[in-house]
């Protein structure tokens, strides 16, 4: 069986950049070269170049559009070039993943002639290789007052008199109508996301890792509830009630508006879309303005424009970065995925990328793009990722 080796590797990369139009006078000689060594090899080249919709037959590069998606980034930042090389490299890596995985199957004992399509192959390949550790699915618990628990697939209406209803306008249960205060929890373990809505109208969206606490019916002089995670809230216009959020790091109090409020971390991070909040750190306030940030930790208060493709991405089901450290990636996957990070101690703060994918993917699918892209590769055994340098 043919055996992979760097000069293989290289030979895939200079195949990649002739489908990016990106082929340098050496790089032609060094493929004429290797042409001349087997006449296989250039029927195996036509045949790579000739592959139509390649990249619709496998699920990475269907999930994953750099070209089209990847022209959306706000190039006026700090470091415009070394986004746009990184475009470049991560296309020309997608290219070599396919390309890698061809030659070493038809430079070996495959014949050339194998009718199985290269695409199903690779596809293939992926399944059978591990199992996969797919993306987050819908789901919660909800945990009511009387330690009744109930684990939720789909969004639920809390209604007026006090009852949960699914979508299927299903009772699944009665909160108390006392006036009396009896609170609830919505946990979203790791690896799921949920969505709900309260009586008064106010929708919910609660990231993965995250939980509220609430009453079962607010008072008649607020409404509040409690947030551990991150949350995109449509707060229902209520002037004699406003809305609190009280987190670990400080308050939000509201009237009606949608925002954006994390809380992993050291700092609270308030992204207001429209409308106004207040932040409330002890006896400190500032009120928030539309398409402002507010990041409030152990320092007070830093204001600064807010990014809504960024902070709401993942509501959108898009993993969205922008020059962010690997170790800032790696924590969104832990959630997104379930898994625990292992050899943090590795990465530099130099280790940052860029670009947009889906959070359909898998998680295989996703590490890929960072292993063709980097220096660094991965090994998963169960739900244990442990991160080591080539």
């Amino acid at each position: 069986m043919y055996v992979m080796n760097s000069k293989t590797n290289y030979i895939a990369k200079i195949i990649s950049k002739i489908l990016s139009g990106d082929l340098s006078e050496k790089e032609e000689n060094i493929l004429h070269d290797w042409l001349s060594e087997d006449p296989n090899h250039e029927h195996i080249l036509k045949r790579m170049l000739n592959a139509e919709k390649l990249q619709s037959d496998l699920n990475l590069l269907k999930e994953f559009d750099a070209a089209k998606k990847w022209d959306k980034i706000n190039y006026r930042e700090k470091k415009p070039q070394a986004i746009k090389g990184f475009i470049v490299k991560l296309a020309i890596a997608a290219c070599t993943l396919i390309i890698l995985y061809f030659l070493q199957n038809f430079l070996g004992e495959r014949s050339p002639t194998d009718q199985h399509s290269l695409a199903m192959q690779i596809h293939e390949h992926f399944q059978k290789k591990e199992p996969k550790i797919y993306a987050a699915q819908e789901g919660a618990i909800l945990r009511m007052f009387n330690g009744q628990k109930i684990n939720l697939k789909k969004p639920i209406d809390i209604s007026s008199e006090g009852q949960i209803i699914n979508d299927g306008k299903y009772k699944l249960a009665q909160l108390p109508s006392s006036d009396k205060l009896y609170y609830n929890f919505i946990s979203v373990p790791k690896a799921q996301y949920y969505s709900f809505q309260f009586a008064d109208g106010t929708k919910v969206w609660l990231n993965s890792n995250s939980n509220i606490k609430f009453p079962s019916r607010f008072a008649n002089n607020e409404r509040k509830v409690i947030l551990y995670g991150e949350a995109y809230f449509e707060v229902s216009p209520d002037k004699n009630r406003p809305f609190i959020i009280a987190t670990e790091k400080g308050n939000i109090r509201v009237l009606g508006t949608k925002f954006n409020v994390r809380t992993y971390g050291e700092k609270m991070v308030s992204s207001l879309f429209e409308g106004s909040i207040q932040l409330e750190f002890g006896a400190i306030t500032h009120l928030l303005q539309p398409s402002q940030q507010g990041l409030m930790g152990k320092n007070g208060f830093q204001i600064q424009s807010a990014n809504f493709k960024k902070d709401l991405a993942w509501k959108n089901q898009l993993f969205y970065f922008q020059n962010d450290k690997l170790k800032h990636i790696l924590e969104e996957l832990e959630n997104w995925y379930g898994i625990e990070v292992h050899g943090w101690d590795i990465l530099e703060d130099q280790d940052t990328y860029s670009g947009e994918i889906s959070r359909k993917v898998s998680l295989q699918e996703f590490l890929s793009l960072i292993t063709y892209t980097s220096d660094l590769e991965f090994n998963l055994e169960n739900q244990d990722l442990t991160i080591r340098r080539k």
